[in-house]
Parts: C-alpha cells; structure tokens; sequence
C-alpha cells in the first residue's frame, strides 16, 4: 500500500511541475 501512495504522490508532483512549465511558458495566456 505504502508504495501506491509513493506512486500517486509521483504523479501529482508531475503533474504539477508541468501545469507550472505551462505556467510559466504562457503567462499572458493564463
């Protein structure tokens, strides 16, 4: 069980780290 959280905690650090890259990338767009 630990390790599907260490999986699902991945994920969503992903997943934030490119919502900021697209952030960043566009910020007129935002």
């Amino acid at each position: 069980k630990g390790r599907d959280v260490h999986d699902k905690r991945k994920e969503s650090a992903r997943f934030f780290t490119k919502g900021m890259q697209m952030v960043f990338q566009d910020p007129k767009s935002s």
